[in-house]
């Protein structure tokens, strides 16, 4: 009977196993992989919650929130931010022995990333909260009722770099016009900005209030740019110094137009899968020329000399 039972259940776990696995469908391999994540009816959240036209704290919250997760996510390499998304890329090219995050296991990205991001993002919230001055209580109680915020997620796959500052682009240039229009829609009405694209918008924000758009701050107009940067530290306890790589928050610059783009790939955050490719070519190049000079090395010995190596050697 114990043995029907193990068969039988073996059977089933093998079935119900397939089943699962059907739908795991992976991203190719060898490229980038793009991870777009996006607050959940975040604009609710932002209006009820925070100032307009722009919060330093919900900002430096999705900072943090980039941050933590271009931290713990294997293969990333560069994140940039606005409003509400951040959009990382990842690589699995740097060597030979590089993996992908999770095998580029959709499933997985789709659920671990904008998981992390939540839990992130919630977490700093509540650590806001924590200096609110208030009982014990009511700080728990604050806590229970709080509307907890969601992330959630997108993700596809390029083997080409042109296509990651491409999608980079049409994020930022998304970014300006919300930035303009936000900063007009915060001092003048529905009715004035009626029929107005987002240049007139701050145009006629300027001429009736005096408030200039291009005076805010690079990280408000454009967006935040996260990589790693190398950091030289000194302790003065060990009398000993050291470097550290660190994930930090940049304001962002236009990255349209040749010289936008230039000066983008000129950070040189993101590796060039060419240059590897072209790298990995040369290598072969030479190895096959070694090669090739070793067989015509040992055809010279014995047909010469009549002495016979081993290939091994």
């Amino acid at each position: 009977m114990k043995k029907k039972m193990d068969s039988m259940e073996k059977s089933l776990k093998q079935r119900m196993t397939e089943l699962r696995g059907s739908t795991d469908y992976r991203l190719p391999l060898k490229g980038y992989t793009m991870i777009a994540i996006d607050g959940h009816c975040f604009s609710r959240l932002i209006k009820n919650n925070y100032e307009k036209p722009f919060d330093d704290k919900f900002i430096n919250m999705m900072n943090e929130v980039a941050r933590y997760v271009c931290r713990y996510v294997e293969g990333c390499k560069f994140a940039y931010v606005q409003s509400d998304e951040i959009t990382f890329v990842l690589t699995d090219f740097d060597n030979e022995t590089t993996c992908a995050f999770f095998g580029n296991r959709l499933t997985k990205i789709l659920s671990i990333v904008p998981s992390m991001a939540t839990a992130k993002f919630n977490q700093l919230v509540i650590a806001d909260l924590c200096d609110t001055p208030c009982s014990n209580a009511d700080l728990k109680q604050m806590i229970l009722d709080l509307k907890l915020a969601e992330f959630d997620c997108k993700c596809f796959f390029t083997n080409n770099l042109n296509d990651v500052y491409s999608y980079y682009l049409w994020r930022q240039i998304d970014c300006i016009r919300n930035s303009k229009q936000q900063t007009a829609q915060t001092w003048l009405s529905h009715k004035q900005l009626e029929g107005l694209d987002s240049d007139s918008q701050i145009k006629l924000l300027l001429d009736e209030k005096g408030i200039d758009w291009n005076t805010y701050d690079d990280g408000k107009k454009y967006g935040r740019f996260v990589y790693r940067e190398k950091e030289h530290y000194f302790n003065e306890k060990l009398n000993t110094e050291y470097d550290r790589t660190v994930w930090n928050i940049h304001p962002a610059f236009p990255i349209m137009g040749k010289e936008g783009k230039e000066r983008f790939l000129a950070l040189d955050k993101i590796p060039d899968i060419d240059a590897v490719r072209s790298d990995e070519a040369e290598i072969e190049d030479i190895y096959k020329k070694y090669v090739d000079k070793k067989v015509s090395l040992m055809m010279d010995l014995e047909n010469k000399y009549g002495i016979k190596l081993d290939e091994t050697v």
